[in-house]
């Protein structure tokens, strides 16, 4: 357990049993939520909750999840900031703002390198976090679509659709996910907990060749949150007909439920936006940017999150078959620099105030770079830098565009 004591009386601390009732009282006082959503609090694991104390009384509370995300051969940290709260009695009195200062430190002490959260801008950009884009794919749900099969009921799934079962497909699922997981920027190396019957599998020769999971809700929560929500889509390159049924099969199910639309929290890839373009869907690619409420992000361990990012910047340099003697300074505003030696095609992180090459980032380039949501090569051409070509080359191999999964990040 960490305790941060304020002046005054105010602490911030993990969550323990104990302290349920109090963090349903203030979710639901300070959100006004309705049973359903109270429902899904109340079935939270406590392990990622903190609870803020005022005079011995608890008086807020938020969530911050622990996700593990690849880029490539690297994993970062992400703390996910949720459900952050204040009863409202106690608001706009400086509770929420020592509360997040002390989230973020923690964050800081304990092995985070990003984090997210949406909400205010006007608020939370006063802890670091910026605002940052969200992507999502819109499908419109209409009656003109193929439709797979006229059955309704799970049990009675045409072909080689099924619903996932956590004793039997279990292993075998996290199996398939984490090998595809591989390919993809983003990706959480976990994949989550489901209700059976909302993942679907695709299987042929009685082997996995695609999954699909979703959430449901009796009303849309915001433009990229649907009634029904793909958060995962995953599939053989060499199996289009996974994607294909999978999604149509989505599809159905919302239009006989009455539903008008699905959001997907999948990859931009020109592969699956091809494939959709080969069925008879409609769809949009929407990204999203700026509003007083927004997606936001920050760096939350400068030192960290670079000597992650190592083990992938080392294979961009082997796969690119460079190998050279330099160091390089890479600063990003707000969060200082940091020197990093490269020896043949191995790199390391150096003390030494000297360097050959300087690169030089705003936070949100910086994030969509090791994001790989941009190029280095689009950011050269935006800011027409003069470099020479050795400098350039670099940058476009250790910051390259690559695939992206949407749902981690945004």
């Amino acid at each position: 357990m960490y305790m941060n004591q304020y002046s005054g009386g105010t602490m911030l601390r993990q969550a323990t049993e104990k302290d349920r009732d109090a963090i349903m009282r203030i979710v639901k006082e300070a959100f006004n939520y309705n049973a359903e959503k109270m429902k899904t609090v109340q079935q939270m694991n406590l392990s990622n909750w903190h609870v803020y104390q005022y005079d011995n009384q608890i008086i807020g509370c938020l969530r911050i999840a622990r996700d593990i995300l690849r880029i490539g051969k690297a994993k970062i940290v992400k703390g996910e900031v949720g459900y952050v709260s204040i009863l409202p009695e106690y608001q706009g009195k400086n509770h929420g703002t020592l509360m997040m200062q002390s989230a973020v430190s923690w964050m800081n002490g304990n092995d985070f390198d990003i984090s997210r959260l949406g909400g205010r801008v006007r608020f939370y950009s006063r802890f670091g976090y910026i605002r940052f884009p969200r992507r999502y794919i819109e499908i419109f749900v209409s009656p003109d679509t193929g439709i797979i099969t006229n059955q309704t009921h799970h049990e009675q799934l045409p072909g080689q659709i099924q619903i996932f079962n956590a004793e039997k497909d279990k292993k075998e699922l996290e199996t398939f996910i984490s090998t595809h997981n591989l390919e993809t920027t983003g990706q959480p190396e976990y994949f989550g907990k489901y209700d059976e019957g909302k993942i679907l599998l695709y299987r042929e020769n009685n082997k996995i060749r695609g999954v699909i999971g979703y959430r449901t809700s009796d009303k849309e929560h915001s433009n990229f949150e649907a009634k029904i929500e793909i958060d995962m889509l995953v599939y053989d390159r060499d199996c289009q007909e996974a994607f294909k049924h999978l999604v149509t099969y989505i599809h159905n199910e919302a239009f006989r439920s009455n539903i008008n639309r699905i959001t997907c929290r999948i990859p931009f890839s020109p592969e699956i936006v091809e494939t959709l373009s080969n069925t008879e869907i409609f769809f949009n690619l929407v990204e999203t940017y700026g509003g007083r409420s927004s997606n936001m992000l920050q760096v939350i361990n400068f030192n960290s999150l670079v000597e992650k990012l190592i083990p992938e910047f080392q294979h961009r340099l082997q796969m690119a078959g460079i190998e050279t003697e330099k160091t390089i300074k890479l600063t990003v505003s707000n969060k200082g620099s940091i020197y990093l030696k490269i020896i043949g095609n191995k790199m390391k992180i150096v003390e030494n105030h000297s360097y050959d090459i300087h690169f030089e980032f705003s936070q949100l380039h910086f994030l969509q770079l090791i994001l790989g949501l941009i190029s280095y090569q689009q950011l050269h051409y935006t800011y027409r830098q003069s470099q020479d070509t050795e400098t350039y080359l670099l940058g476009t191999v250790l910051f390259p565009q690559t695939v992206v999964f949407s749902g981690c990040w945004g």
